[in-house]
Parts: structure tokens; C-alpha cells; sequence
């Protein structure tokens, strides 16, 4: 990380560019400069630090940030996302939940439906919703990345009996 800046129109009588420590360089303009960074979050915050009145003095900051190839590469992240998120079906019918990936494309997974009275789900995701009406947990897991989970629900209704299609 490089940081400077140069300070205009402080009566100072002439415009330099510091980089560093301006005590080094016995430049007493009272400026402070500093920086964070998180490489992990993808973020870089400047600080400025004024001493002293800077009058209607311009201040520019100068930066440059050099990747450190020593550092880590960065991995994206793994997860599965279910689609659709919480749908509606009626009692005793069927539908499918499909997957959305991030990270990684290993297609191979374990469905389960939490309860045992929530009905049924097989290795390719189609649900087939019990007889009886309620709000049930349907997961999903990485045979390959055990730790990339997801779950959702399903609402399951009681079809009327006037229902006709």
C-alpha cells in the first residue's frame, strides 16, 4: 500500500507531494494519513487526520494498492440455494425442487424431508407432499462438500373439496 497527497493553497508557497512520514521530510502540515485494509472482505478505508487548520487549503490523496502474491488466492465461496423457496402444494401431490450452485458444480446430493409424516422426497429432488396439511423442512446436502447445506419448507394444503381444475 502506497499513500501520499499534496496539500494546494496553504500559504505554504509551494505545492509538494508526500509519501510516508512527512516527518522525514520536515514537512510540519499537520496531515496524517492512514489505511485499512481487509483483503478477506474486499475492502480498503483511507483516514485522514487534519492537526491543524488547514485554511481553504485543498488536500488530494494519493493511492495505490499492490496485490501481495504471497497472500492466499481467494476461494468462492460453496452453497446450494433450493428453488423454489418455501412453495405451496396440496396435500398427497407432487413437485420438484431443484438446486442452484455457487462455488462448485459436484451435482451429487442427499435430499431429505425432516419429518417423517412430511412426506417424501427422492435423490432427484421430486417431493411428494402427505396427506395431511402443514408446514414441513426439506434440506438438501453435498454428497462432495458435506458442509454445503441448504433448507427450506414447503406448505403443504388440504385441497377442498369444491376444488375442480
Amino acid at each position: 500500500m502506497i499513500l501520499g497527497y499534496e496539500l494546494e493553497g496553504t500559504g505554504a508557497g509551494k505545492n509538494v507531494t508526500v509519501f510516508g512520514d512527512p516527518d522525514v521530510f520536515s514537512v510540519s502540515d499537520g496531515i496524517r494519513l492512514g489505511a485499512q485494509v481487509n483483503a478477506e472482505e474486499g475492502y480498503l478505508v483511507l483516514g485522514v487526520k487534519c492537526q491543524k487548520d488547514m485554511g481553504k487549503g485543498k488536500l488530494r490523496v494519493f493511492w495505490t494498492a499492490l496485490r501481495d502474491d504471497t497472500a492466499k488466492t481467494f476461494t468462492q465461496k460453496k452453497r446450494i440455494l433450493i428453488r423454489p423457496d418455501i412453495p405451496n402444494v396440496f396435500a398427497g401431490e407432487s413437485m420438484v425442487f431443484t438446486v442452484v450452485l455457487e462455488g462448485f458444480e459436484d451435482d451429487r446430493f442427499i435430499w431429505k424431508v425432516k419429518d417423517s409424516e412430511g412426506g417424501t422426497i427422492d435423490r432427484n429432488g421430486k417431493y411428494t407432499a402427505p396427506d395431511t396439511a402443514g408446514v414441513y423442512q426439506i434440506s438438501v446436502e453435498s454428497t462432495a462438500y458435506p458442509e454445503v447445506k441448504a433448507t427450506t419448507f414447503v406448505v403443504v394444503q388440504e385441497r377442498d373439496n369444491n376444488w375442480q381444475e
